[in-house]
């Protein structure tokens, strides 16, 4: 799904690229490093590590300013982006979008269902 045209295209890791995003940067949550991502794991900081072993649901508040921080310097630096996820990051990278998408390029919530 091209959700900025020419800018950001939403897949799966592995799907066939429209020809002219073949060779595009790709980015995806594994790529971000930074502590405070927690490897795109929901948690629940403050809960013992086995409570959220079973957990599921949106990622917590500074997970989701940290995602839209890292995909707006990349798309940035890059200029487009290949916005890759597993089966299993389906959901949670959805929802990170639609934030990034809010908090970064100034859509409403409205905008962001149409998408």
């Amino acid at each position: 799904i091209e959700v900025l045209p020419g800018r950001l295209l939403w897949s799966p890791k592995g799907a066939k690229l429209p020809g002219d995003w073949e060779n595009a940067p790709h980015f995806s949550l594994d790529k971000i490093n930074s502590p405070d991502f927690r490897g795109g794991k929901y948690c629940v900081p403050h809960y013992p590590r086995r409570a959220n072993d079973a957990a599921v649901g949106p990622l917590a508040v500074d997970q989701t300013v940290r995602f839209s921080h890292e995909l707006a310097r990349r798309l940035e630096k890059d200029g487009r982006l290949v916005l890759e996820f597993t089966a299993a990051e389906r959901l949670s990278t959805a929802v990170l979008l639609g934030a990034f998408l809010v908090l970064k390029e100034g859509w409403t919530l409205a905008d962001v269902r149409k998408a």
